[in-house]
């Protein structure tokens, strides 16, 4: 039990100092154009790094902007880690299994591997609901590209002020 309690205060330690902005950025005819973390924005470009690598992109050709994954994302992924700890559960527990034990190995690898999944996904819909998404309508014009400037430098200087906070 201690050695989960100290694997979930690593992984949420390393999750609070990795987070960067995540966008999804749509032309001006509503079509996702790109996503990803936001490396830097100037007054004419937004820079991100995405599956691809870097990429450019100018504030001409930038019709919206929205924060954040989508719900789906989180769902997906609270149901993908609580169905690997179900697992990993399932198999630690099982490991000094006996004759008169009611299941047999695989059939409680599968229920405890469900169970995780669905207590994951109902934590990532949790999640999707708590999240706080913002939608920037750019339509390539400069006032409405100096207040997504605005927040990107705000989010900034927080994550900065975090990162030097202690999490004890």
């Amino acid at each position: 039990m201690k050695t989960l309690i100290l694997l979930f205060a690593i992984s949420f330690s390393c999750n609070m100092f990795a987070q960067q902005l995540f966008v999804r950025v749509y032309n001006l005819h509503g079509k996702k154009i790109n996503k990803g973390r936001v490396l830097s924005v100037t007054d004419s470009t937004l820079q991100l790094d995405g599956k691809r690598g870097p990429t450019t992109i100018s504030v001409n050709n930038i019709g919206s902007i929205r924060t954040q994954h989508s719900a789906g994302h989180s769902i997906g992924l609270g149901a993908t880690i609580g169905a690997a700890s179900g697992g990993i559960l399932a198999a630690i527990g099982n490991a000094k299994g006996g004759e008169d034990d009611y299941f047999d190995p695989g059939e409680i690898a599968i229920i405890f591997t469900l169970l995780g999944a669905t207590t994951g996904a109902v934590a990532g819909t949790i999640t999707a609901v708590a999240q706080n998404p913002h939608h920037y309508s750019i339509e390539g014009d400069p006032d409405k590209w100096k207040e997504f400037q605005t927040m990107v430098s705000a989010f900034n200087a927080d994550r900065k002020k975090d990162k030097t906070a202690s999490i004890f």
